[in-house]
């Protein structure tokens, strides 16, 4: 679906910032990132002294061009290649969303990422993200994974049950099994909301919170023919349940979104 022209403008205006939290029934649940709007592009060494200045886990920056946005992401000095849940805050704060129209492609992570507005909330939309079953792996060093799967930027593993997810430690022998920037485990003691923990600690993060990039894979992982909607419950320690629906070849995420502070 190609990107239909539309004037864009933010709440927030150049060199502002805005303190978001993401999902969470509390905003003290929520996942925090700063949201920081950009006249234009910084080099990459002011990027990384801000986002560590700004003792936040995980800073949002954007850029407005007329028609077009840019997003990027830094955890501490650490750039990552895509954050769902910083994603989502941007969107909010995007003015020239069409209401139920064709989402806006993000300019600078084509054919991966678009943002949108449906029912008056933002939400973000995402690629599908295929599953490659890893078929050989050392169960002894497995944390007792029955699958392991190659999810792109991720490794995958489904667990027997919601306890194994609640229990699991992400171990450096199980990193070697499937290494990767972020590592997803999920069981489905309820296949309508299937669990899942998500760690990236090759970003910084020694696990996180509200993981909405992790969901392209989990879909494909759950899947199941003719269904639209899913939710999906983050065992992370906060009360976090993910709500998503498939549209064509992409996956759309929305949540609630707490502006906590300036």
């Amino acid at each position: 679906m190609s990107r239909v022209a539309r004037a864009l403008d933010s709440e927030l205006k150049p060199g502002e910032r805005a303190q978001v939290r993401v999902l969470g029934t509390r905003p003290e649940h929520g996942n925090p990132t700063l949201v920081t709007r950009l006249e234009s592009w910084r080099d990459d060494a002011w990027l990384r002294e801000y986002a560590l200045s700004a003792k936040v886990g995980e800073c949002s920056f954007f850029v407005l061009d007329n028609d077009a946005i840019e997003v990027r992401w830094f955890a501490g000095e650490r750039e990552v290649p895509l954050c769902g849940h910083g994603a989502l805050a941007v969107a909010d704060f995007v003015q020239g969303l069409a209401e139920d129209a064709a989402p806006l492609e993000v300019r600078n992570l084509k054919g991966r990422l678009w943002l949108g507005r449906r029912g008056g909330a933002p939400y973000i939309a995402m690629a599908r993200q295929p599953i490659t079953p890893v078929a050989a792996f050392d169960r002894s060093r497995s944390a007792g994974a029955l699958r392991i799967y190659d999810a792109g930027r991720d490794c995958l593993a489904v667990l027997e049950n919601d306890r194994a997810v609640q229990e699991f430690q992400l171990s450096q022998s199980f990193a070697r099994l499937c290494p990767k920037i972020g590592y997803v485990v999920t069981a489905a003691s309820s296949i309508e909301e299937p669990s899942f923990r998500f760690f990236a600690p090759e970003v910084g993060i020694a696990e996180d919170r509200a993981s909405l990039s992790a969901i392209p894979a989990l879909i494909s992982c759950w899947e199941n023919a003719g269904r639209r909607d899913y939710r999906f419950r983050q065992l992370s320690g906060y009360d976090i349940t993910i709500a998503a629906w498939t549209d064509g070849d992409r996956v759309a995420v929305a949540g609630t979104i707490h502006r906590v502070a300036a």
